[in-house]
C-alpha cells in the first residue's frame, strides 16, 4: 500500500486503499508502531480517509506513543492533520505532550512536519508545541541542516498560528547569508516565505528584497495568483520593490487578458490593484499603469463579447461587498488614471446593495468614497455624480442613527466620525449617534462590569429625544478609548456639535480616570485636546 500510494496509486473509488480499510481495521494490533505510521502516511498520500479506521488508527496509536520513533510520530501527525481524520483532537493532544519531551531526537525534517500538522489543524496545543520547538531550534542555533522546504514549512506553521518567535529572527538571518537558498526555491515557496514573514510582522525589506529577485528569475513560471500574493505580502511590509512589481506586469497582463486554466477571481485581482496602489507603483511604468487601469475597468465593467452572446453579466455583481470597499479603498490611496466612469458605477453600486454591507465595509467604502472626491489627480476622469454622493452620505447618517452603524468599536467610530467631518455633514442625528457611543463606552468604563445599562445619569436625563443607549461591543482598552475619544472631539470641533452629555461623560471620567487621562493627554494629544474644547 505505502508503494502505490508513493506513486500516486490506489486511492480511486473502489481502488486499493479504499478495498484494504475493513480489513486493515482488524490487523491493526498486530502492526508495529513504524508500520502504523507508514500505514497513516500512505492513506495521507492517496487522501482516502476512512472514519471507521482512522478512529481505530488513533487508538492504536495512542496504545504505542511511547515506543514511537521522532520519524514515526511526524508521520502520523502529518497523516491525520492531512485529512482532518476522526479522532485527530484527542490524539494531538498526546501527541504533544510526547513530542515535546524527545524535541531533541528529532531531526529538521520531523520538526518540521510536527510543527506544520499541529497549525494546519489549529489545535489547542499547537502555541505550546511551537513555543517549545522555537526554544529547541533557538538551542541548535544553526540551520545548515535544513532544506528549503523545511524552512518554508516550519514559517507557515508559525505564520498560521500567529506566534512570532525570536528563532525566526535567525531563519531571515540564515536566508540573507546564503541567497543560493532563496534562488532554489520554486515559486509556491517563495510565495509561503514572502506571506509567512508578512503574517508575522518581519519587516525585513533586505530579505524581501532576495525573495523579488528569486520570483523574477525562476525557470518554472509562476501563476498569476501567486504573483498577486506575493506582491500582497510585500505590499504588506511595505516593500516597495519596483523591479518585481513591473516585472510582473505583462504577465499578469496576459492571464487578464487571455483565457487562462484557473484564472483570478475578481476578489484576486482586487488585491493585485491594491498591491500596487498601497506602495505607490501604480505608475511605475507604463506597462503597470496600463494593467492598473485595466484591473479597474475589469472589474467594474461587463465584457463586452460576453454581453453580445447573451451570457454576460453585471461585473459589479460578481464583486462582494468587501471587494468592492477593498477596491475603491486602493484607489483612494492611489488613483489609477482613466477609471473615473468605473469607479462611479462602482459607487452607485454601493449605493444600490448598502444593505449587503457590514459595518466595516460600508465604513471602509464611504471613506474612500469621500477621499477620492478630494484627490486633484482625478479630476481629468470624472467624479462620482453629486447624487451618488449625497446619497451615500444620507445612508451613513441613516445607518448610524439605527442601523448597522449604531453600534460600533471604538476603530470604526473613529472612522464615522471622520467621515461626517471631512465632508462637514451637519446631521444632528448622525452626530447624535457618535456622540452618544463615545458617551456610552465613557459611562460604561466607570461602571462595575456586568452593571446594567451603564450609562451616567446625568447622560440619560439629557437624552430624552434619543433612544435608548445600545449594547456596546467589548469593552476598549485606555489607548483604544483614548484614541477615540480624541478623534470624536476633535471631529466634533471641526463642525462646532456641541453635545452637553458627552463632554460631561469626558470631563466626569477624565477626572476620575488617572489611566485614561494619560492615556488621552499623553504622547502629543493634550494639544488636540486643548485645542477641540477652545473651538
Amino acid at each position: 500500500l505505502n508503494a502505490f500510494a508513493q506513486v500516486k496509486l490506489g486511492g480511486e473509488p473502489g481502488g486499493l486503499a479504499e478495498a484494504l480499510a475493513p480489513q486493515a481495521v482488524e490487523w491493526l494490533p498486530e502492526f508495529y508502531p513504524k508500520e502504523l505510521a507508514l500505514f497513516a502516511n500512505a492513506y495521507a498520500r492517496t487522501a482516502v480517509s476512512s472514519p471507521k479506521l482512522f478512529g481505530a488508527l488513533a487508538s492504536r496509536v495512542h496504545e504505542c506513543l511511547d515506543e514511537m520513533r521522532p520519524r514515526d510520530m511526524s508521520n502520523v501527525a502529518n497523516a491525520f492533520a492531512k485529512l482532518s481524520a476522526p479522532g485527530s483532537r484527542e490524539l494531538f493532544a498526546a501527541l504533544a505532550a510526547a513530542a515535546e519531551e524527545r524535541l531533541p531526537a528529532f531531526d529538521p525534517q520531523h520538526l518540521a512536519s510536527v510543527a506544520w500538522a499541529f497549525a494546519k489543524m489549529h489545535h489547542a496545543q499547537a502555541p505550546a508545541l511551537l513555543g517549545a520547538i522555537g526554544e529547541e531550534l533557538c538551542r541548535r542555533g544553526r540551520f545548515d541542516r535544513f532544506i528549503a522546504q523545511e524552512l518554508v514549512n516550519l514559517l507557515s506553521a508559525y505564520a498560521k498560528v500567529r506566534l512570532a518567535h525570536r528563532w525566526i529572527d535567525g531563519v531571515t538571518g540564515h536566508l540573507r547569508e546564503r541567497p543560493d537558498i532563496v534562488r532554489a526555491m520554486s515559486p509556491i515557496d517563495l510565495l509561503y516565505t514572502a506571506s509567512s514573514l508578512a503574517r508575522l510582522s518581519v519587516h525585513d525589506l533586505e530579505l524581501f528584497a532576495s525573495l523579488g529577485t528569486a520570483m523574477l528569475h525562476v525557470q518554472e513560471k509562476p501563476t498569476a495568483k501567486q504573483v498577486i500574493y506575493l506582491m500582497h505580502s510585500f505590499a504588506q511590509v511595505e516593500c516597495a520593490h519596483s523591479e518585481l512589481f513591473v516585472g510582473l506586469a505583462p504577465g499578469l497582463r496576459g492571464a487578464l487578458v487571455e483565457r487562462v486554466r484557473n484564472p483570478p477571481s475578481k476578489a484576486d485581482w482586487v488585491v493585485a490593484i491594491g498591491a500596487y496602489t498601497n506602495l505607490g507603483l501604480q505608475n511605475a511604468s507604463t506597462e503597470t499603469e496600463g494593467l492598473c487601469r485595466d484591473i479597474v475597468r475589469h472589474c467594474c465593467e461587463s465584457d463586452p463579447s460576453e454581453s453580445r452572446s447573451g451570457g454576460g453579466t453585471d461585473c459589479l455583481e460578481q464583486l462582494t461587498a468587501m471587494d468592492m470597499s477593498s477596491l475603491l479603498r486602493a484607489l483612494s490611496k492611489n488613483w489609477v488614471r482613466g477609471v473615473g466612469s468605473s469607479v462611479g458605477s462602482l459607487a452607485a453600486s454601493v449605493l444600490q446593495r448598502s444593505s449587503e454591507f457590514s459595518s466595516k465595509d460600508l465604513l471602509v467604502a464611504l471613506h474612500a468614497v469621500v477621499h477620492i472626491q478630494e484627490l486633484p489627480q482625478r479630476a481629468d476622469d470624472g467624479a462620482i455624480p453629486a447624487h451618488v454622493y449625497d446619497a451615500l452620505l444620507s445612508i451613513l447618517s441613516s445607518e448610524l442613527t439605527s442601523g448597522v452603524l449604531a453600534q460600533l468599536n471604538t476603530a470604526d467610530l473613529i472612522t464615522a466620525a471622520a467621515i461626517l467631518a471631512k465632508t462637514g455633514y451637519n446631521d444632528m442625528g448622525a452626530w447624535g449617534s457618535v456622540a452618544q457611543q463615545m458617551s456610552g463606552f465613557l459611562s460604561a468604563r466607570r461602571h462595575v462590569p456586568g452593571a446594567a445599562d451603564a450609562v451616567l445619569p446625568a447622560a440619560t436625563a439629557s437624552r430624552s429625544a434619543r433612544s435608548p443607549l445600545p449594547h456596546q461591543p467589548a469593552a476598549p482598552t485606555d489607548d483604544e478609548l483614548a484614541q477615540c475619544l480624541v478623534v470624536v472631539l476633535n471631529s466634533c470641533a471641526r463642525v462646532n456639535v456641541q453635545d452637553a452629555p458627552m463632554l460631561r461623560c469626558m470631563f466626569e471620567a477624565f477626572a476620575a480616570d488617572g489611566p485614561l487621562l494619560d492615556a488621552g493627554l499623553g504622547r502629543g494629544k493634550a494639544g488636540i485636546v486643548m485645542s477641540s474644547m477652545s473651538r
